[in-house]
């Protein structure tokens, strides 16, 4: 029971395998990468060096997961991150590397693409490539949508030199 006198719902809770958040490989593979290996992978990428194209850093952030896993459950949330994520893999350009960044947030490095338009058409597509068919789940067919943003850097970008001190 609640404070308020009202009944908790208890339901199973699906087990997780051991390996289910274990650093995995990135640049076309088709495996997700783990957020350590992600964030080590794009600082080697964008050492002046390694840039021979424009990228793209994008967000995106699937809608109400919370309020999902507290309806359905664990299980049927995670047929539903399967399923964007699969999405997401569809429409990603090559090479790029896809990380569960948090909870319901994943986050795509995308080399390149050349411009900001470019990265708001992948963006907008992605977004309306998830809401055009309900996912199917175990509970029935979930409507999904996602919000997606990011950040677009031209081949030629360089990090600002830090403002000195006079």
């Amino acid at each position: 029971m609640t404070r308020s006198g009202t009944p908790v719902s208890r339901r199973p809770v699906a087990a997780e395998s051991a390996d289910r958040h274990a650093p995995r490989e990135g640049f076309g593979s088709d495996e997700m990468t783990s957020r350590v290996q992600f964030v080590a992978r794009l600082r080697e990428a964008l050492k002046p060096a390694s840039r021979k194209a424009g990228w793209s850093l994008i967000l995106v952030g699937i809608d109400h997961l919370g309020r999902m896993n507290d309806t359905f459950g664990y299980e049927v949330v995670d047929q539903v991150v399967a399923e964007v994520v699969r999405i997401v893999r569809l429409h990603a350009p090559a090479p790029c590397l896809i990380s569960r960044f948090s909870g319901s947030t994943f986050a795509i490095f995308a080399q390149g693409h050349s411009c900001v338009e470019e990265t708001e058409a992948f963006a907008g597509d992605l977004c309306a490539a998830v809401r055009r068919v309900p996912v199917e789940t175990s509970a029935g067919p979930l409507p999904v949508s996602i919000t997606a943003g990011g950040m677009h850097a031209p081949e030629r970008a360089h990090p600002q030199r830090p403002a000195r001190r006079h």
